[in-house]
């Protein structure tokens, strides 16, 4: 039998929720995209999955062929990140909270990739 209590969330701004919703969506959709383009191809389409590294309150891709890059998009942050080898090589702040067009996110990212 489980004894963990619930807790009681405090109120929050259900506007500011679904902006940040939205953009962890466009993020998460991007990095599948990066993976479905740049790692190697999958029978089971695994080569899209992202892995969330909690250490770096991140969702990363699997590495990119030929050269252990990794496309992150660091939640805290709003920012896309290369890492090469588990360090970050760049970082971009390219999914805008105050963003509409995915085209636009989706552009300021491929220019990092």
């Amino acid at each position: 039998m489980n004894n963990q209590k619930w807790t009681t969330l405090a109120p929050f701004d259900i506007e500011k929720f679904d902006k940040a919703e939205a953009i962890l969506h466009r993020a998460a959709q991007f990095l599948a995209m990066v993976g479905k383009n740049y790692v190697s191809h999958q029978k089971d389409d695994s080569h899209a999955n992202l892995v969330w590294a909690a250490e770096r309150s991140a969702l990363v891709t699997w590495p990119i062929e030929g050269g252990g890059i990794q496309a992150a998009f660091q939640v805290a942050a709003f920012q896309l990140q290369l890492m090469k080898n588990g360090s970050v090589i760049d970082s971009r702040a390219i999914f805008s909270r105050d963003d509409r067009s995915i085209v636009g996110s989706y552009r300021r990212g491929a220019s990092l990739i």
